[in-house]
């Protein structure tokens, strides 16, 4: 009992407030010992420097393995112990909470002899949560609404921001309305590898001051940021004299690569050594509202391993070429297939009606889709469908309720309506009254292969409802409007293409492993 009084005065004799970089010398890794900034320069400013470390939101747009995530905790731990605040680092699910905190956090506690008397015997001292100081550590993962909303807090980490579900980021930073309680300014920390471009993490650093770490060149003192495609430069053993680059690699074996090097892009001198270590944060963005920004790629890391990203780089697969861009690079990446383009729609544009139609009593089936939001108007579109399968689109606009879309049935004498049967399922069942055989509720049923249903669609007679999969659905809408069978007006309704362009289509993996394919909205004018 003496023994642990003297600990706790001890810990309390050494507790003074401290500068973040001073901190972190506190916070050790396992296994390697106290932080060597001087070997990562470009870890100073993003993580250790005061002016970041006390801004109210920053972001971290990354690859893998650039000591993000320690950074992180070191900065929570802080806020915990320096300021007595309660502090969350969400995770995207409990599997995360678990490994970061065995394989991370306790590790690091056990080498720091300063936050061990910091946890003193009777603190608590839990996987999800600690103890620290005067402060609070918590540690939960993002897929339980509970575990979300359940804790206030003054500060806030959201690491793997995009494989985060969306519904429950805005509830996660909600969670510093503990700090406007106690008149303190929450803060909030955006980490993690991008996916798709515009989504998630990456729409956070685009409206960032996006600071990138800019290299001078030693013998022409070009000032450049590291990219992949115009700095990286390899050999292979089959032709050891050849300097091999992006767009000019020959290879028989994927992994042949012996030498690889990071060069000047404007005299090939070598980047080498003392230009990467000696790099400067620059902001690229300006203007009101922007908050720190960080793009930081594995390129940028004085000693990586430079040879297993050109490895990467010459995989073939969708899954590996995904993961290339995103976890190596640090840059979203969406394939051909898995969005639409502009030229994609002025194609199907080409051949279509040149203005939207107000009626139509033509020889063609006419479909209705009816797509019903609780936040927004509806919108809905009118389709002309032709014998070799082939179809036009007379109308797409959004009537305010169900009494519109009710006269357009009769307007454009609809054979078959589609409506989405949530959120407004009583006023969708009501046009299904009004219009007997011809309107069913739809309904999504996840995204990629459904393991109960493996059909891509399904009618349930009992219900008047089809069950769809999502991800096949809009594969296949994608691929007519691509091959020339789904023709759009030539006048654009306002936001059409917009919205068009905002569904991507992204690789995900659940708590237990599995991967599927789903869509996400990008952009500001939904889907």
């Amino acid at each position: 009992m003496i023994g642990e009084e003297s600990r706790s005065r001890r810990a309390d004799a050494e507790h003074q407030r401290r500068g973040i970089k001073e901190y972190a010398q506190l916070v050790p890794e396992a296994n390697l010992g106290p932080l060597r900034l001087d070997d990562f320069p470009y870890q100073i400013e993003p993580f250790y420097s005061d002016e970041i470390a006390d801004a109210e939101e920053v972001v971290y747009e990354k690859s893998t393995q650039i000591g993000a995530s320690t950074a992180l905790w070191r900065w929570a731990v802080r806020r915990c112990d320096q300021f007595a605040e309660t502090t969350i680092y969400f995770f995207p699910t409990s599997t995360h909470v678990t490994e970061f905190g065995d394989e991370r956090i306790e590790p690091s506690i056990r080498a720091s002899d300063y936050l061990s008397r910091r946890i003193p015997r009777g603190h608590t001292r839990r996987k999800t949560m600690k103890q620290i100081g005067p402060g609070i550590l918590q540690l939960r993962g993002m897929q339980s609404k509970a575990a979300v909303q359940s804790v206030a807090a003054q500060a806030v980490v959201i690491d793997e921001y995009d494989e985060c579900p969306d519904e429950r980021i805005a509830e996660a930073e909600q969670r510093m309305s503990g700090a406007e309680a106690t008149d303190r300014v929450g803060r909030v920390r955006r980490s993690g590898r991008p996916s798709l471009p515009g989504y998630g993490i990456d729409a956070a650093f685009e409206e960032s001051d996006k600071r990138r770490w800019f290299v001078t060149c030693p013998e022409c003192q070009h000032e450049q940021i590291i990219d992949f495609h115009t700095n990286m430069r390899w050999r292979s053993a089959a032709g050891e004299e050849k300097v091999l680059r992006a767009g000019r690699d020959e290879f028989e074996v994927t992994k042949d690569v012996v030498e690889v090097w990071r060069a000047c892009e404007r005299c090939e001198a070598s980047l080498e050594g003392d230009p990467i270590l000696h790099g400067r944060w620059i902001a690229t963005a300006t203007g009101a509202g922007r908050v720190p920004g960080f793009h930081i790629p594995r390129l940028i890391v004085p000693r990586t391993n430079l040879r297993k990203i050109v490895v990467a780089s010459r995989r073939t697969k969708f899954s590996a070429i995904e993961n290339f861009h995103n976890a190596d690079l640090g840059v979203p990446y969406a394939a051909a297939d898995a969005q639409l383009t502009d030229e994609d729609i002025d194609r199907a544009m080409a051949h279509g009606y040149e203005a939207p139609f107000e009626s139509y009593r033509g020889r063609f089936v006419v479909t209705m889709g009816v797509d019903v939001a609780s936040e927004r108007d509806l919108s809905v579109r009118i389709t002309e469908h032709h014998p070799d399968g082939s179809r036009r689109m007379l109308k797409v606009f959004m009537p305010s309720d169900f009494e519109e879309v009710a006269e357009h049935m009769e307007r454009f004498n609809v054979t078959l309506a589609a409506v989405d049967s949530m959120p407004e399922r009583r006023l969708a069942k009501g046009l299904m009254a009004e219009f007997p055989g011809r309107v069913v509720l739809v309904e999504y049923e996840g995204g990629g292969q459904n393991k109960r249903n493996p059909d891509s669609w399904r009618y349930d007679e009992k219900t008047n409802t089809v069950h769809i999969n999502r991800t096949e659905a809009i594969d296949a809408m994608m691929e007519s409007i691509r091959e020339g069978s789904n023709w759009l007006l030539k006048q654009e309704a306002p936001m059409y293409r917009e919205q068009l362009k905002a569904l991507k289509r992204r690789t995900e993996e659940d708590e237990k492993g599995n991967v599927r394919k789903v869509y996400v909205t990008t952009g500001q004018h939904g889907d």
